[in-house]
């Protein structure tokens, strides 16, 4: 989340949603494929859940990690309560 309590989105545009969108549809495909490992095709079909919401969404790949650090610096100044 942002200073103002809004996620952060990337400036991506159409043809950038459309690719995650089709390499998010390509690990979906690829999960199906392994489901003899489960393993595999259970990180494989979470990593393309991601990326299609992300498209859908205009979420960047990275989003939920940006969010983690922009939230850190915010944390460490807050006053221990004692």
């Amino acid at each position: 989340m942002s200073a103002r309590g809004r996620p952060i989105r990337c400036a991506s545009g159409t043809a950038e949603r459309v690719t995650q969108a089709g390499i998010g549809l390509l690990l979906a495909a690829f999960a199906l494929d392994s489901l003899d490992q489960p393993l595999l095709a259970s990180a494989t079909a979470l990593g393309a859940a991601l990326l299609v919401v992300g498209a859908i969404r205009g979420w960047c790949p990275g989003g939920l990690l940006v969010q983690r650090v922009a939230a850190a610096p915010w944390q460490e100044e807050q006053p221990a309560d004692r």
